[in-house]
């Protein structure tokens, strides 16, 4: 049994000893915080992030000297939401962390350090958690660009940029521009069809010269598909809606593979190469919509466009560049060379028809360009000089050639004429069968080269523009750099663009575009 008398002795001994021990621990000094440097090193000071998106946050707290960082307590906090997050540094005095939390706001963040005396040392920065660039949507001719926001304090406007580079800043092409905060929808029209464009939306605030960023969208406009070879001509094929392409160029030096091309514009897919080593100088497709005719200089291939048979080969007494079938059975040739003749084969017989005309040698050359018929097998002749071309109307009856009229110009003209409702299309002039000029095509440039017309004459295809053929005002202007283009139906058209790359390769960009009207 204990003393009784000694109780208070060890009591006594252990308040003594818990008293000193308080006394110690008071004694170790808290780690001072003025010496030290503190940093947000993510996000960056005015930062642009989606509403929902996470973002991780970094803050760091160096020192000259060795200190138990762990013993320190830091917060991060938002003027908007309050403190989303606390704990205690690492070992080596940082902090990060993953949040979601932050509301759809502008916020003040605030990472602060905490000794053991309640000392403590900030930094601030300033982020954007307001603005979001919704996935692009387009159509074959604009871009539909969308976005959500947050309320912004203090709101003046919203700026859309534009680049074909991924950083897209304020020093690329402004496209839209708005100071009404609850727009916030822009079709572009003019971006570049083929192409991949980025995106990115920025909002303005009243006497703030830090502006507000969106995310980055891209979308590649219109719709098209990318061959790797060039193409020359297109034509298209009403009866099987297929368009058919002679696959060359005179331009580029190119030494690829030849031949035709078949393209579904409705699935927008190339279905078949045909003929693959034959170079092809013109393709027409007869009345009937059976054979496809192809010239390849001292011959013409018959194509069956069911099954693509060419079994039947025309061959010619003088090599064909241009060629017209008619109904009546015959198919008319011009001549390759810069100053030739015309001249007719019977496909019904299989015979080159024997060279008749009532024009003199000087009359009857004519200078490459581009040639139709009309129902009643007349021939209508553009030339294309760099200077003085004439163009030519040049009777067949009997199978005989007669020259009916002739008029000249001193312009240069492209090798394309077109024949419409009783009209003609050259270059940039609309004429009747007789030659008299009834209108000129214009665009902001001046005159405008058309490629081709609609089937029912409604709509013309010039240089960049679509114009009404009835007074020639522009409808619109295409977006696109083309070489060529053609109607698929009276509104849409197909066009084209050669690009040459490294080593004398081709690509060329077939585009499908609609009329919108």
């Amino acid at each position: 049994m204990l003393n009784t008398t000694i109780k208070p002795v060890i009591i006594l001994f252990l308040l003594v000893n818990f008293m000193v021990s308080c006394e110690a621990d008071d004694s170790i000094p808290a780690i001072p915080l003025d010496d030290k440097q503190i940093s947000i090193e993510t996000p960056v000071n005015h930062e642009s992030f989606q509403p929902e998106s996470e973002i991780s946050f970094m803050g760091i707290l160096s020192s000259e000297s060795n200190v138990d960082f762990t013993k320190l307590n830091f917060t991060w906090s938002s003027d908007k939401d309050g403190v989303f997050f606390e704990g205690y540094l690492n070992t080596e005095g940082i902090s990060t962390i993953i949040d979601n939390s932050l509301s759809p706001n502008i916020h003040k963040i605030s990472f602060s350090v905490t000794n053991e005396n309640d000392s403590i040392i900030s930094d601030e920065i300033e982020i954007f958690k307001v603005l979001k660039l919704l996935p692009l949507e387009k159509t074959n001719h604009s871009i539909e660009i969308s976005w959500e926001t947050a309320d912004i304090e203090n709101f003046e406007s919203f700026e859309v940029y534009r680049s074909t580079f991924i950083d897209v800043n304020t020093n690329n092409e402004l496209v839209f521009t708005t100071d009404n905060i609850n727009t916030n929808t822009f079709i572009d029209s003019t971006a570049r069809l083929g192409k991949r464009h980025y995106y990115k939306v920025f909002a303005k605030r009243n006497n703030n010269n830090v502006l507000i960023e969106s995310n980055t969208e891209s979308i590649q406009a219109g719709d098209f598909i990318n061959v790797n070879y060039p193409i020359s001509k297109l034509i298209f094929d009403d009866s099987r809606q297929l368009i058919y392409g002679i696959v060359d160029t005179n331009e580029y030096g190119y030494s690829g593979d030849l031949g035709l091309v078949v393209i579904n514009p409705q699935t927008k897919t190339v279905i078949d190469r045909l003929f693959v080593p034959l170079r092809f100088f013109d393709i027409e497709i007869d009345p009937n919509y059976n054979y496809l005719y192809a010239s390849n200089g001292g011959a013409i291939r018959k194509i069956n466009l069911d099954n693509y048979d060419d079994s039947s080969l025309l061959f010619l007494s003088n090599p064909a560049r241009n060629i017209e079938v008619s109904s009546n059975g015959n198919l008319y040739y011009h001549i390759i060379g810069n100053s030739t003749q015309f001249r007719i084969y019977d496909i019904i017989n299989n015979v080159d028809v024997p060279y008749q005309s009532t024009m003199s040698y000087a009359q009857s050359n004519f200078y490459r360009g581009d040639f139709v018929l009309d129902n009643n097998n007349i021939i209508y002749h553009g030339e294309s000089l760099i200077t003085g071309c004439d163009l030519n109307k040049i009777e067949t009856n009997n199978n005989v050639f007669s020259l009916l009229q002739n008029k000249s110009t001193t312009e240069f003209m492209k090798p394309r004429i077109i024949l419409r409702n009783n009209k003609l299309y050259w270059n940039h002039l609309l004429l009747d069968l007789n030659f008299n000029i009834l209108a000129t095509f214009q665009n902001e440039f001046n005159e405008s080269f058309i490629h081709d017309v609609s089937p029912n004459d409604t709509y013309a295809l010039g240089r960049s523009n679509i114009f009404h053929t009835t007074d020639q005002d522009v409808l619109e202007k295409i977006p696109a750099i083309y070489d060529a283009g053609i109607f698929i139906d009276e509104n849409k058209v197909v066009l084209y663009k050669n690009e040459p790359q490294d080593s004398n390769d081709i690509e060329t960009l077939v585009i499908f575009y609609n009329i919108d009207e």
